[in-house]
């Protein structure tokens, strides 16, 4: 038992120093606030259980923080004023000034 918790405590640590588990925690959060907000008529989930969903998911899995998302992924899931989401403009994705994004009809993801 003891060796597996130091395992544990070594493979949940490590979000810290890697880049590409860093990266992939960010790309995983993505993922499951898209399919919260997808299936959130089925699963009867507001807002603010999306996000704490997703973002428990990970916080349990090891990961200190929680992921910040892209602005454009977050218009398009109506999250955009959520005050647990964190949202940043990432390189390559910035909207022209007078092009505003509209979020997707339900469904539509």
């Amino acid at each position: 038992p003891r060796r597996v918790n130091e395992l544990l405590v070594r493979a949940t640590t490590t979000w810290l120093a890697s880049a590409s588990l860093r990266a992939s925690a960010t790309s995983a959060f993505a993922s499951l606030l898209v399919h919260y907000k997808a299936t959130h008529r089925v699963l009867h989930m507001v807002d603010d259980d999306v996000v704490q969903a997703a973002g428990d998911l990970l916080l349990g899995c090891g990961l200190v923080d929680q992921p910040v998302v892209s602005k454009r992924l977050a218009v398009m899931l109506g999250l955009e004023n959520h005050p647990h989401l964190q949202c940043s403009s990432r390189l390559g994705e910035e909207e022209p000034a007078d092009k505003e994004l509209a979020p997707l009809p339900p469904g539509k993801f």
